[in-house]
Formats: C-alpha cells, structure tokens, sequence
C-alpha cells in the first residue's frame, strides 16, 4: 500500500512528507475509533503468527497490535511493511540480540515501529498536507 519511493530533498529543509491526503487520515482515524469497541485482553506472549497477514487472538494483544489493526483495516499491513523494511535496513533498527528479522514480533515492538514511521514519514511535524511533491528527487522505486 505505502509506495516505497526513496526521497532526497533537493533544498536545505530536509523533512518527509507522508504520502496521504485527508480520506485516507480519515479513514485510518475512524478504523482507530473503531477498535475502542473492542475488548482487549493485554497479553505481550510471542506468538508464532502467518505472515503476511498474521494477527495475534483478536481478543488479546498489546497497544501495538491495535496500531496494527487500524492500519491493517486501511488495507495497510504493518506485519509486512516493518519486515520488508527490516529485511533490507536491519541495521537501523533496535536489535539487541536479535540476529535477524522475525515477522511474528518485530512489527509489534514499539521501538521497531518508531523507527519505521521515522523512516517512512515526516515525524516530529505531524501529519500535513504541502505542496512539495516536487521538491524530491525520486532516486529508488520498490515494487
């Protein structure tokens, strides 16, 4: 869903723009909203899940999986973006012991989720529409 374009910023103000406009913000809010109805048991067990598309007991989970149910109801799977992601980047990410990208658990980690929204969008502005499409250098496309 996300479409994988390395940008580098052509002037001085080096910030990404999220590739979303206001339907889609709208409809991440309401899939949000949407998961308040639902009763959670908190369980943080590493759970052996399929990939792509995997998901815990829809009854249990942490505050991540609900951020990843969210976005997986926006046609957005978290689960294979952040290992995608990790499989090409695994340096950039918080590791610690870890020898390699695990699809059951890395896109569940907060710190793992911090660093591929960081990655990928223009944290630390907020959400915004801009007219800058241009003022990026297209240097890489991921199909």
């Amino acid at each position: 869903m996300f479409d994988r374009f390395k940008f580098q910023r052509k002037s001085s103000n080096w910030h990404r723009v999220f590739p979303a406009d206001q339907e889609f913000l709208r409809k991440l809010v309401a899939a949000a909203v949407e998961r308040t109805h639902h009763s959670v048991r908190y369980v943080s067990d590493y759970v052996h899940i399929p990939y792509p598309g995997g998901d815990v007991p829809a009854n249990t989970g942490v505050c991540t999986d609900e951020v990843i149910r969210s976005y997986r109801a926006v046609g957005i799977d978290l689960q294979k973006e952040v290992h995608e992601d990790m499989l090409r980047n695994f340096n950039a990410y918080p590791h610690g012991r870890q020898r390699g990208p695990d699809s059951n658990i890395d896109h569940r980690r907060v710190p793992n989720l911090m660093v591929f929204f960081a990655r990928m969008h223009n944290i630390g502005r907020g959400p915004r529409m801009e007219d800058v499409l241009f003022d990026w250098k297209i240097i890489e496309h991921y199909s």
